[in-house]
């Protein structure tokens, strides 16, 4: 259970920074646009 909250947390943080990876190249595009 500590190892799955910590997957989680870890997840989030990289979707957090591809987020902002892409909203930095594209800016005003949404992250789902790009799916």
């Amino acid at each position: 259970m500590n190892l799955e909250h910590k997957e989680r947390l870890r997840f989030c943080r990289e979707v957090s920074q591809i987020n902002s990876r892409m909203n930095q190249e594209t800016q005003g595009k949404n992250i789902f646009d790009v799916f």
